[in-house]
């Protein structure tokens, strides 16, 4: 009987019949002995490259990549919002401790963050004012709910502005003025 090493046997030639019409339906194919096995349409990986050369390349690869993406991201984090221009320590008047801190950026972001627990009665707010250097009357910036606010302003304010802050009914002032006790102070001051 031929034989022809580079192909696939299963038991003798007496058996070919038997196996091949069980497996006519699966088998497509049959592969050479130690050729390569591939999907169709797929290039093979680089045949003569070892197996800890490719785990090299993605390893590489992929600390290459990570170091973009953390550059890409600091950068972003850098320039986010025009950066802080100006910082005002909100606290009681003639007090070392400040109660809050105001943030301002080039861009009008105002960030107001809490230094301390404040207990606001039930019934009660606390609010915001700012009164601008050039303008004598308090500009409500809202209610401050205890992790703080964020707020946008039309434009940046300008180095001497004052941030109070009230006690006020539920909701606000209701005529949009201070009309309760204001408990704190601060000037915007650059940095």
């Amino acid at each position: 009987e031929p034989r022809d090493p580079g192909l696939l046997r299963w038991g003798s030639a007496e058996t070919v019949p038997e196996w091949s019409s069980e497996w006519s339906q699966d088998v497509d194919v049959l592969l050479p002995i130690g050729g390569p096995v591939q999907e169709p349409g797929l290039p093979l990986l680089q045949p003569g490259l070892r197996l800890v050369d490719r785990l090299r390349f993605w390893q590489m690869f992929s600390g290459i990549t990570l170091t973009l993406a953390l550059i890409v991201a600091l950068v972003a984090w850098t320039t986010r919002g025009g950066g802080t221009q100006s910082v005002a320590a909100i606290g009681v008047v003639n007090t070392p401790a400040p109660i809050y801190l105001a943030e301002a950026d080039t861009a009008g972001t105002l960030r107001l963050t809490p230094l301390a627990i404040i207990a606001v009665p039930n019934g009660r707010d606390l609010q915001l004012w700012m009164i601008a250097p050039d303008k004598p009357d308090p500009v409500s910036l809202g209610v401050l709910p205890p992790g703080g606010r964020t707020v946008t302003l039309d434009s940046a304010p300008v180095e001497g502005t004052r941030f109070i802050i009230s006690m006020e009914p539920r909701g606000g002032a209701p005529a949009g003025r201070i009309t309760g006790q204001v408990l704190y102070g601060g000037t915007l001051t650059n940095r």
